[in-house]
């Protein structure tokens, strides 16, 4: 599944025709994310396996600051953390550290790295004729149309609606077409 804990060596001798028992040897957790990059806003969440009942600190780092969030693993486990808001534009990175109950403490997990980046446009998902993205094709649109009137490659890439580069008649007849006037 992509999930690795990191390697540890350890030293030991062992003798012909003996059983050697390691023990109290605690790995740490393995770490995901659900993606490596998201919007603004978008839920993020970073999870991962340890020893069942473990308490799981995550630790979210964006140069220069280190953020830790605590989480406790399940019965199987497994150990999850979503984020929503919490998170700005940048790159981060991510790595956990767990305590079982035995109050042991693991060694890190691997790193992991991921983006936030700007929200989308609101615009895009907006009527394309609606030039100042108010929900309305209405007289206000209709007056920044006009004053890119016969414009090449306009300043405001909006009032070129059909795309063709010039703000024009084209672009007027999709706006009435489109027309929904005040609310």
């Amino acid at each position: 599944l992509g999930r690795n804990a990191v390697p540890i060596s350890i030293a030991t001798t062992v003798v012909h025709q003996t059983t050697t028992t390691i023990s109290n040897i605690f790995f740490g957790p393995t770490i995901q994310l659900s993606a490596a990059t998201i919007q603004e806003g978008a839920s993020l969440t970073v999870f991962g396996i340890t020893s069942p009942g473990s308490s799981v600190v995550i630790y979210i780092t964006k140069i220069p600051t280190t953020t830790s969030y605590t989480v406790t693993a399940n019965a199987s486990g497994v150990w999850t953390r979503t984020f929503s808001s919490e998170l700005s534009q940048g790159n981060y990175s991510a790595r956990a550290r767990a305590t079982d109950p035995d109050s042991s403490v693991s060694q890190y997990s691997t790193i992991v790295t991921f983006t936030v980046g700007a929200p989308p446009d609101p615009c895009l998902v907006m009527n394309h004729a609606d030039i100042n993205c108010d929900g309305e094709v209405d007289l206000t649109d209709l007056s920044i149309l006009l004053s890119y009137w016969r414009i090449i490659n306009p300043g405001n890439a909006r009032t070129d609606i059909n795309v063709d580069s010039i703000v024009n008649i084209f672009d007027f007849s999709i706006m009435m077409f489109n027309w929904t006037g005040p609310a």
